[in-house]
């Protein structure tokens, strides 16, 4: 669940309690309220980690955030992550993500030329890397080791560009089985790549 909509349910959950008379209610209110807290502590902690990095202001992330939830929900995918690439870090930052917990988000909140990620195959070959199923693609073992224990398969990623031609960063989706990309799903990448280019541009 994304950090606006925690946000929106917390004060939802404080209008609520406010009105709420009966107890059984109010605990059931009191629980979620907790809930809710925890889970937007946990997010914003790993958005501060990441974000400050990538010199993203905090608009720019939400509008990101917002971008992702449309892509995943319209390829529907099970995971999905956006990387903004930094000059200065020389890496690409992790800005947004759908379903990571937090190791995966660790993992990737900054990626290096060496480390062997589709990210990083983006970013040299300047286009899309499609990896249909994991399990049966040959030199993918750097792979394996997160993609397993997350019950990832298939994974897609597109390089991201501003209006120039410049390189500003990549998205990802991820899938918990073998997935191929049909054209019309391409033509939609490229859509949302520069659709989150023309958002990302804003922090250059």
């Amino acid at each position: 669940m994304r950090r606006f909509i925690l946000r929106e349910n917390i004060k939802h959950f404080h209008e609520l309690l406010k009105n709420e008379q009966d107890p059984v209610s109010q605990d059931l209110l009191i629980k979620m309220l907790a809930e809710a807290q925890h889970e937007l502590s946990r997010l914003e902690s790993i958005w501060l980690w990441t974000c400050p990095k990538g010199a993203v202001p905090f608009e720019v992330g939400a509008a990101v955030e917002a971008a992702l939830d449309a892509i995943i929900e319209r390829s529907k995918a099970d995971f999905g992550s956006v990387q903004l690439w930094n000059d200065d870090t020389q890496g690409l930052h992790l800005i947004a993500h759908r379903n990571f917990d937090t190791a995966l988000a660790e993992q990737f909140a900054l990626i290096r030329d060496g480390v062997g990620t589709t990210c990083e195959a983006a970013m040299i070959s300047r286009a899309e890397v499609i990896i249909e199923d994991v399990e049966k693609e040959l030199g993918l073992e750097a792979l394996l080791s997160w993609t397993r224990p997350a019950g990832i398969r298939a994974i897609h990623t597109t390089p991201i560009f501003d209006r120039h031609g410049k390189f500003i960063g990549v998205f990802s989706t991820q899938y918990c089985a073998p997935r191929s990309l049909a054209p019309a799903q391409r033509r939609r990448n490229g859509d949302h790549a520069e659709y989150l280019g023309a958002i990302l541009e804003r922090t250059r």
